[in-house]
């Protein structure tokens, strides 16, 4: 039902916006993939669940309303490596996440707004149920969890790493030295009937968040441009209990036509109650086109 109302929404826009020579579809595509290697991994629970972790997201533009209103569906997908259960290998896979986002993306001068729903599943492999992160207070913790939400958000035009580069790149343009970008979301409690109330949000109840990501250039040279990096979260659940998470680091982008990254991050406080990364530190490669 929920992607019958999407394609339904989708269908009517197109038609009434048919006749404008500026609106067409599938006009851009961008993209991303990126390998992390984590370090500081003290406790049996960060060094048996936290080994590496690879992703890939994709934004398609599917139509364009005019040519600053885009309707756009955003594809994430991770694989997430822990401790090998089998010898003879360096890890074993153990979650696997996807996330589809379709959403409405506005631009407005030096500025994007985007207002859209934002469906995540993450997906335990259960290989062996000692395993401490599949166990909370003496019991197993549901395989199988989804996030639905509703967000709005405004940040800066260059967001995208690519599209920053393509500013970086042009010589007629000077690409802005801070980067960022606010987003605020609603938690939906159930969606449509399609989804069990347990496994939505893995009954923690969440109600708002809040991010806030951060990017400033301090350096640019022939060999490429150093950033400062920074993600806050805030989320708040219908207890009124609150969440914080916070990752710092340094990015490296080289100068090269293909797009490229390196960033080293240190997450120095996340209370998730299922995903919390504290003290670890994070060694990333990106791509993005």
């Amino acid at each position: 039902m929920m992607t019958r109302l999407i394609l339904t929404a989708m269908v009517a826009l197109a038609a009434t916006s048919q006749a404008e020579e500026s609106s067409r579809f599938l006009t851009q595509l961008h993209g991303a993939g990126y390998m992390t290697l984590f370090g500081n991994r003290s406790g049996a629970f960060n060094r048996e669940r936290y080994v590496s972790e690879g992703t890939l997201e994709a934004d398609i533009f599917l139509f364009d309303f005019t040519p600053t209103t885009h309707l756009v569906w955003g594809i994430t997908t991770a694989t997430r490596m822990g401790k090998s259960t089998t010898s003879g290998l360096p890890f074993s896979v153990q979650e696997v996440n996807y996330a589809l986002i379709p959403y409405l993306e506005m631009e407005r001068g030096a500025h994007l707004v985007r207002v859209g729903l934002d469906h995540g599943c993450e997906h335990l492999i259960l290989k062996d149920a000692s395993q401490p992160w599949y166990i909370r207070d003496g019991e197993r913790v549901l395989p199988t969890v989804y996030d639905n939400r509703l967000f709005a958000g405004f940040g800066s035009d260059t967001y995208r790493r690519s599209t920053w580069k393509a500013q970086r790149q042009d010589a007629s343009r000077e690409a802005p030295h801070w980067i960022h970008y606010v987003e605020v979301g609603y938690y939906l409690q159930e969606l449509f009937g399609l989804v069990s109330e347990d496994a939505l949000n893995e009954g923690n109840n969440w109600w708002w968040d809040a991010h806030h990501d951060l990017r400033r250039q301090v350096w640019s040279g022939r060999r490429g441009d150093l950033f400062v990096i920074n993600r806050l979260e805030f989320m708040i659940d219908r207890e009124e209990e609150c969440a914080w998470r916070d990752r710092i680091g340094l990015e490296f982008q080289p100068a090269t036509r293909v797009g490229s990254a390196f960033q080293l991050n240190w997450h120095p406080i996340d209370e998730h109650p299922r995903n919390s990364r504290e003290d670890l530190i994070e060694l990333v490669a990106r791509f993005f086109f």
